[in-house]
């Protein structure tokens, strides 16, 4: 049933967005530290369902913008969140997500981002190994 997976999406993606936006607007803000277990979620969330389904897909109905790039502009951002757990999460969704649309693995954006994860001292030792899972 494709509009059941559809709605499920846009409230998960619709989480996202949301606090995306707060903590844009104040990395520092309680809601967001209260909000952290659906957070979490909705990035593992998400990284899924973008792994099953092609939301751009005719199936999936019209959109005005493509799924893909919005998602991934998403889950890029909360790579570079402040903790690691979100980090860590976000880097699991766009390997699910990486899956399906094999194009971004093969972008200057992705490899940047995992030549850096695996280079740097100061990358913690969970999101390497987790960037070795994705590939």
């Amino acid at each position: 049933n494709y509009e059941l997976v559809k709605d499920c999406f846009k409230k998960f993606y619709g989480v996202l967005l949301r606090l995306m936006i707060d903590h844009k607007a104040n990395k520092d803000c309680p809601t967001l530290k209260q909000r952290r277990p659906t957070l979490l979620r909705a990035l593992f969330t998400v990284g899924l369902l973008c792994k099953h389904f092609d939301f751009d897909s005719p199936e999936m109905g019209e959109t005005k913008v493509c799924v893909r790039e919005t998602v991934f502009d998403v889950l890029s951002y909360f790579v570079g969140h402040e903790d690691e757990e979100v980090q860590l999460k976000a880097l699991t969704a766009i390997g699910f997500f990486a899956c399906r649309h094999y194009n971004f693995m093969l972008g200057p954006t992705l490899k940047e981002l995992y030549t850096r994860l695996l280079t740097e001292d100061s990358a913690s030792v969970k999101l390497r190994c987790q960037v070795l899972r994705n590939l």
